[in-house]
């Protein structure tokens, strides 16, 4: 799976979960400033990532995601093609 695959997947749950336009997520969009996410809707996100993606997120990792970049770069560090 290439970046721009992991990224329109993690586009998809985002706008789903935050229930935002999918051209508002663009991997520089940060979740707090331009997302108006809070940390409970970053980690329902995260929720349904590890679903979408099959894999489990460490509750130690979660704090490291600030933009959709970082999270498309995480994933593609997690999942096998």
């Amino acid at each position: 799976m290439n970046e721009q695959e992991i990224f329109n997947r993690v586009q998809a749950v985002i706008a789903d979960e935050l229930a935002s336009e999918q051209q508002k997520i663009t991997l520089n969009a940060n979740f707090i400033q331009d997302l108006g996410a809070d940390y409970l809707d970053l980690l329902t996100v995260l929720q349904a990532l590890e679903d979408v993606f099959a894999i489990k997120i460490p509750k130690k990792d979660v704090e490291q995601f600030l933009t959709v970049q970082q999270i498309v770069n995480y994933m593609g560090q997690k999942v096998v093609a």
